[in-house]
């Protein structure tokens, strides 16, 4: 099952919206579902933080986000900015307020880890947290095993949250 597209009209944080096609195409990408009133998406952030310091300066790797709210009060996007500027989540974020995302990748729980190879495929997936361990050693084994395929140049538009805070207001 190859990754489909993110639906248009969706509010992104952290960046401009993504595209799977081009800009996610020849990259390893990590996309984490999860919801902010949920206790065990928020345990799951030290883990994605290390990953992204480990692999930071390596753009063939993708690190994002899906917010898929379990409640109607938690899909507001002012709401889902307010929890990723408190979490300090750096890494693009889109607001599936409507599980458009969540049922194409046929999640059932959260939280929820997936991996994508650079032809956009799903290669793993992980459900709960704890998986630190298991995420760095996948990440760099696949990262040597598609190397030669993976496009190292930066594509994905990154504007964190905080600084557009900051801008807003100067």
């Amino acid at each position: 099952m190859k990754a489909k597209e993110f639906p248009e009209n969706h509010v992104w944080f952290n960046s401009e919206p993504v595209s799977v096609e081009s800009d996610l195409r020849g990259k390893l990408t990590l996309i984490d579902f999860w919801t902010y009133c949920c206790i065990n998406c928020l345990h799951v952030l030290p883990d994605l933080e290390f990953l992204e310091q480990k692999f930071a300066g390596e753009n063939a790797i993708v690190f994002m986000g899906c917010h898929s709210a379990k409640f109607v009060n938690e899909k507001g996007a002012e709401k889902v900015r307010d929890a990723i500027l408190k979490y300090e989540i750096k890494h693009p974020v889109i607001n599936d307020d409507k599980m458009l995302v969540w049922r194409s990748f046929e999640r059932r729980s959260w939280p929820g880890l997936i991996v994508l190879s650079p032809t956009n495929i799903p290669i793993l997936i992980l459900s709960g947290e704890g998986h630190r361990q298991v995420l760095d050693l996948f990440l760099s084994v696949a990262y040597d095993f598609y190397y030669e395929r993976l496009n190292h140049s930066a594509t994905i538009r990154w504007q964190p949250e905080e600084q557009k805070a900051n801008e807003i207001k100067a």
